[in-house]
């Protein structure tokens, strides 16, 4: 018995609460983003005519950077050359036997 009321409880909040969560909110000192009739591409060029420099999205790494990896070079190419044969071993030598006997 409780926890169906609990349930409605829960639901009724979530009624009045859900309109409250997607209202948009207006105010008039807020200027409208775009003018109705706009076409897309002209509040897109619009926007991006008043945006700032963005410097986070053109940083560039110097081709000498430092980094780090979590093996040896050599243990690297070790694990690359293990699975490149296994990779060989594993491959079927005609995939398709069936197909030169239907000619």
């Amino acid at each position: 018995m409780r926890l169906q009321a609990y349930l409605h409880a829960s639901t009724l909040l979530m009624a009045i609460a859900a309109p409250a969560a997607f209202a948009q909110p207006t105010s008039p000192s807020a200027p409208p983003t775009a003018r109705l009739g706009d076409h897309p591409a002209v509040v897109v060029q619009r926007m991006q005519r008043t945006a700032g420099y963005d410097y986070a999205s053109k940083f560039y790494l110097h081709p000498a950077h430092l980094y780090l990896l979590r093996a040896s070079p050599n243990e690297l190419e070790q694990m690359n050359a293990a699975a490149r044969a296994a990779l060989i071993d594993s491959t079927p030598d005609d995939p398709r036997p069936d197909t030169l006997a239907r000619r």
